[in-house]
């Protein structure tokens, strides 16, 4: 896809109808893509190149992170194909493309976030420092005009975990605190829908940013159900999560209701773009 210029509400409405494209990663290191909603998995690596991580944009591009010490950051422009994966320099510890696949972020080794504009033939020096706390996890919406991170856990006097979650209007806007205890979070591509993990693995909510306040986060799953990690499409038509249970939960859009549709599938992780 060619940089994007526009908002990302005008991506959202450039973008509705295509397909959309699903990544998951099992606890063996093994990654499958799915065309569409109801599409079959493919496997997408090979036992020589084990993942840890791996995200998906709105093209199907691929992004993931081998199990190698160093140099594990691999790019594949070819939805599907398990033979298409290149190098692209650089060692990370967590991964996060924007859904428009030209911006990508990372967290190294000693929780610096990092940043580069897309793929760029995989040129080592794109990458730069972006300013924060340590970091554990980041992200950002389709046009990079919004970027949540979760930093390392902190303590206060009492031994109560302290607020971890940071917000920015943009890669060199500063740094914002928006009150939450999180592990994890994914966000559409306009902003607008934020659904994240707390530290207990309780899924909860919020429209976009605003201004901060804790009170505008709420429950997104009621019935206590645990969870490793969730997903929203750029549109948040889609909203997967998937547990330790090995399990996939889906719901269908902002009003819908989570089922768990691939019961013991081994999925520990799951992306939609």
């Amino acid at each position: 896809m060619a940089a994007w210029a526009g908002d990302d509400k005008q991506f959202i409405v450039d973008n509705v109808d295509t397909t959309k494209h699903i990544v998951t990663l099992k606890e063996a290191g093994d990654a499958y893509y799915r065309p569409g909603l109801e599409e079959p998995l493919v496997l997408v690596n090979s036992m020589s190149m084990l993942l840890k991580a791996i995200n998906v944009t709105v093209t199907g591009e691929m992004w993931g992170l081998t199990r190698d010490e160093t140099n594990n950051v691999r790019y594949n422009p070819t939805p599907g194909d398990p033979s298409s994966w290149v190098e692209c320099s650089g060692t990370l510890v967590q991964i996060s493309i924007s859904a428009c696949g030209n911006h990508v972020y990372g967290v190294d080794s000693t929780g610096a976030a990092m940043y580069r504009p897309g793929f760029c033939n995989g040129d080592g020096s794109k990458w730069e420092v972006v300013e924060s706390p340590p970091l554990e996890y980041i992200c950002c919406s389709a046009g990079g005009n919004h970027v949540w991170a979760v930093t390392t856990s902190a303590y206060n006097i009492s031994g109560m975990v302290l607020s971890n979650l940071k917000y920015k209007a943009g890669k060199d806007a500063e740094w914002l605190d928006c009150e939450a205890n999180l592990k994890q979070l994914s966000i559409s591509a306009d902003g607008n829908h934020v659904f994240a993990l707390n530290s207990a693995g309780v899924m909860i909510y919020r429209p976009g940013f605003g201004d901060g306040s804790p009170e505008a986060w709420v429950e997104a799953c009621p019935g206590g159900e645990k969870f490793d990690c969730v997903a929203v499409s750029f549109d948040a038509a889609h909203i997967y999560a998937s547990c330790s249970k090995q399990q996939v939960w889906y719901r269908n859009g902002l009003e819908g209701t989570f089922v768990n549709t691939h019961k013991n599938n081994g999925s520990l992780w799951i992306h939609i773009a």
